[in-house]
């Protein structure tokens, strides 16, 4: 009875650790993303204040 509790104990720790890893990776990917649309809107913006500045 005891080993089968300590089995269901470890397999829900190993779970609870995959779990993490995905959601680590998933965090990664959108801050991944949001860096990215950051310097696409800082580019432009740039390139507006670029054109305003030269006129």
């Amino acid at each position: 009875m005891n080993d089968i509790k300590s089995e269901i104990k470890e397999r829900g720790k190993e779970i609870a650790h995959n779990e993490a890893d995905k959601q680590v990776v998933s965090a990664v990917r959108v801050s991944s993303w949001a860096v990215f649309a950051a310097v696409i809107v800082c580019t432009v913006i740039a390139a507006f204040i670029f054109i305003a500045i030269r006129r």
